[in-house]
């Protein structure tokens, strides 16, 4: 006989917090919380992409089945952009929403590299498909940041344009550059160079202002979810698409210039790498006012300054050239573009934060790449240029004492906090 519900025991009580940490959902519970298919559907995408590229990379007439794909592709973007700020705007599901429109940006960088495989066959045809790819690339990008009120600036919107720009044009400017399969090293250098600068930009201007709560009013709420809780969701899904927006670009050029070096058989050395280690220290240095002094920030930039010098040093023979004239020849290295490079580091810093040290540190890596293009003969001209006699060392103290007159007049006349004066004492 069954026992009533009444008389079971703890039938009316409701779970313990026991219960409910060692309860073990159903699978159909689990996949209503978490909804892993939209997830799953962008990586069977990527997937498809890399697996259809690298089955016709062996093919004479690729062409056609990539431009299909590539068809195939802006259609499943659009149909992902669209179910993205749905979930977004009209349904509240905003951790879906992210899952979407984040997949999305991975998708609009080309990290399946499909245009690069259409250069490799045609330059031609793969120029086409870049020009068509990159406005569409942008737009699409305007279309998520509008609907979903990133309040990304417009100085963000030209830095996020440009990195998509350079992300799907190397392959067609590497491929015009070697027009019988040989790249020249001096091209994938330049290239690390102009990546790298587009990085530092990327830390430079204000990238995105505040969106105000007020914004977010009109979207709607999950079961269970209160406004506040609807609100910090929004934001966390805004930091992550802004995030998104900058990063994915930018690892976009970075894989295609390193996919630059495979494809056109050059190898990889610490020279291509060493612009990057500068952007590194331009980041810290704007980024580092909210966590360090300005004295560890200086340091923290000095050090990666020498250590992009470092990994400038061991360069080729195919990094060396020649822009001189015979009698008086120019050579240009790896090690002497980075000096100049750090200097103008140096320079910025100062215009930025301002401090003592900076322009000396330019004033000294100026001057290196002034003495020489590698290290023996920077070191040889540093100490044929070292006074030898009485005569010199006059002439050097007197050249001291301008400079060190003109930097006295510089720390008189700078303007001075009033909390670092020195404060009277009064006299009892």
């Amino acid at each position: 006989m069954e026992t009533p519900a009444a008389d079971r025991p703890h039938a009316d009580q409701p779970p313990t917090l026991r219960d409910a940490f060692f309860r073990r959902p159903t699978w159909r519970a689990w996949i209503n919380d978490h909804n892993p298919f939209h997830l799953l559907s962008g990586l069977c995408m990527l997937a498809g992409c890399f697996l259809i590229a690298y089955a016709t990379h062996q093919d004479r007439e690729p062409l056609i089945k990539l431009t299909a794909l590539l068809v195939v592709l802006n259609v499943y973007e659009a149909l992902v952009i669209t179910l993205g700020l749905y979930l977004w705007r009209k349904k509240g599901m905003m951790r879906d929403a992210g899952y979407l429109l984040v997949l999305e940006v991975l998708l609009i960088v080309d990290l399946a590299f499909l245009y690069q495989e259409c250069v490799t066959h045609s330059l031609p045809v793969g120029a086409v498909l870049a020009s068509v790819a990159t406005p569409l690339a942008v737009i699409k990008l305007a279309v998520v940041g509008r609907v979903g009120r990133l309040g990304i600036t417009r100085a963000g919107w030209w830095l996020i344009a440009a990195s998509i720009v350079a992300a799907v044009w190397l392959p067609v400017a590497f491929r015009y550059c070697a027009p019988g399969g040989i790249l020249s090293e001096w091209i994938l250098y330049v290239g690390w160079w102009c990546v790298a600068a587009l990085l530092a930009g990327l830390a430079g201007p204000r990238l995105w202002r505040r969106v105000r709560p007020a914004e977010d009013e009109n979207v709607p709420l999950q079961p269970g979810m209160s406004r506040p809780f609807a609100r910090m969701w929004a934001r966390v899904l805004r930091r992550v698409l802004r995030v998104a927006f900058f990063a994915g670009p930018a690892a976009s050029m970075v894989l295609h210039l390193v996919s630059g070096h495979f494809v056109f058989d050059v190898p990889l050395t610490l020279p291509f790498v060493a612009p990057l280690a500068l952007s590194f220290a331009w980041w810290f240095f704007r980024w580092s006012r909210i966590a360090v002094s300005k004295g560890w920030a200086v340091c923290v930039l000095v050090c990666s300054s020498l250590l992009a010098l470092a990994m400038s040093m061991p360069f080729t023979d195919g990094l060396i050239t020649d822009v001189g004239t015979p009698s008086f020849p120019i050579w240009i290295t790896p090690l002497r573009i980075t000096l100049i490079g750090a200097a103008a580091l140096m320079l910025a810093a100062f215009a930025s934060r301002r401090g003592y040290w900076l322009p000396t540190w330019s004033v000294i890596w100026l001057t290196a790449a002034a003495a020489g293009h590698d290290l023996p003969t920077i070191w040889k001209n540093a100490h044929a240029a070292m006074p030898k006699n009485v005569l010199q060392w006059g002439v050097t103290a007197v050249v001291a004492a301008f400079a060190l007159l003109g930097l006295g007049t510089y720390i008189s006349l700078r303007p001075r906090n009033d909390a670092t004066e020195t404060q009277p004492v009064n006299e009892p």
